[in-house]
């Protein structure tokens, strides 16, 4: 039931900082930043 529910909350439900998109949707747009910096 716990993992149901995180499974929700971090990947299925609307994130205001992801203009209300969940993360799992946001993943499969372009809206992803282009240039990411690695940090060693």
């Amino acid at each position: 039931m716990a993992r149901h529910w995180m499974l929700d909350y971090n990947d299925e439900r609307p994130h205001d900082s992801l203009g209300n998109l969940p993360p799992s949707v946001y993943r499969q747009t372009d809206l992803l930043p282009k240039n990411w910096t690695t940090v060693n």
